[in-house]
């Protein structure tokens, strides 16, 4: 049997689909990708208010990568390509804000490339445990409604 310790360790031991592609996602990807990019800092947290007043009356759908980094940890994503529409999500806000050829915009698009160099390179996994995670909704849907289990309290 697989321990948890086992299972914090390798995401692909999880067993819940959704939290293995979440986790490899964070892990694979998000901690190991682009994370680390250099100069990448004003895409980790959410713009501040305070620096920037006008941000948030141009940009109605911010992202940032803690953003993505706690969808992951909460198992939001059911496919990659929901990932990568965040990770993208960071880019159009740049290009829209800052403009196409900003430093930031720039940046963006690097971040945004290695998020689908990085999902491409993986591409066998992920599709391995998006199957899984179709395999269990549909079962979970031939269930519902179907309630024969007997807990009623007459004794």
């Amino acid at each position: 049997a697989i321990t948890n310790l086992e299972q914090q360790i390798n995401p692909l031991f999880n067993t819940n689909p959704i939290i293995k592609l979440n986790k490899f996602l964070s892990q694979e990807i998000l901690d190991f990708r682009l994370l680390n990019i250099e100069n990448s800092s004003p895409f980790k947290q959410k713009v501040s208010e305070k620096e920037t007043p006008d941000y948030y009356k141009i940009i109605t759908r911010p992202m940032d990568l803690s953003k993505i980094k706690s969808r992951c940890e909460n198992g939001m994503y059911k496919t990659a390509a929901e990932f990568l529409a965040d990770v993208e999500l960071i880019l159009k806000n740049s290009e829209r804000y800052n403009g196409l050829q900003h430093v930031f915009t720039v940046k963006a698009r690097e971040i945004f490339e290695k998020g689908k160099e990085g999902v491409e390179q993986f591409k066998e996994t992920i599709v391995a445990i998006e199957k899984e995670i179709r395999r269990s909704n549909d079962n979970d849907e031939m269930d519902v409604g179907l309630d024969l289990s007997d807990e009623s309290d007459d004794n």
